[in-house]
C-alpha cells in the first residue's frame, strides 16, 4: 500500500473537499497522514488519517493565533485590497512555514506522494526542493479567462 501525506490550508473550504479522499485512501489500506490546522483535527481523525499539527506554519484555523494587529490590517483594507492581503499573508507567506513543517515530517515519514489543495503552495515547493511527487485537488473555481 502507498503512503500519502495530505496538506491543506487551515480553511474549511479547503479541508472539507479532502475528507472523502482521505477516508477512501485510509479505508483502502493506505497509510495517510494529514497536515492542517488544529481546528480540523477531529475531521482528520474521523477519516482514519493521522493528524499532523502545524508548528512552524501559520495555523490561522484558531482565532487566538491571529493577532489583533493582523486582523486590524486586514479589516482596514476591504474589497480587492483585502483579497490581495489574504493571498499574500495566508497563502504565500504562510507556505514558507508549511514547507518547513513538511520537510521535518518527511525525515520520519517517507511519503510516496503529497496530495494538496489548490492554495497549499508548500506541496509544489517541497517537490522542487527534492521532495516526493505531488498532486493537487482544485477546491475553487477554475481561474482561466474564457467566454464560457
Amino acid at each position: 500500500m502507498a503512503r500519502f501525506l495530505i496538506g491543506t490550508v487551515p480553511v474549511t473550504g479547503h479541508v472539507a473537499p479532502m475528507v472523502a479522499i482521505a477516508q477512501a485512501l485510509a479505508q483502502a489500506g493506505h497509510e495517510v497522514r494529514w497536515y492542517t490546522g488544529a481546528l480540523f483535527q477531529p475531521w482528520v481523525i474521523n477519516t482514519g488519517a493521522q493528524f499532523i499539527p502545524m508548528t512552524a506554519g501559520f495555523d490561522y484555523s484558531l482565532e487566538e493565533n491571529i493577532s489583533a494587529e493582523l486582523s486590524a490590517q486586514r479589516e482596514a483594507l476591504g474589497g480587492l485590497g483585502q483579497i490581495k492581503f489574504d493571498l499574500k499573508t495566508f497563502f504565500v507567506e504562510a507556505a514558507v512555514g508549511y514547507c518547513q513543517d513538511l520537510q521535518a515530517v518527511l525525515k520520519d515519514y517517507s511519503a510516496d506522494v503529497v496530495l494538496a489543495d489548490t492554495f497549499f503552495l508548500a506541496a509544489g515547493w517541497l517537490h522542487e526542493a527534492g521532495g516526493p511527487p505531488w498532486a493537487q485537488l482544485a477546491v475553487s473555481a477554475l481561474s482561466f479567462a474564457s467566454k464560457d
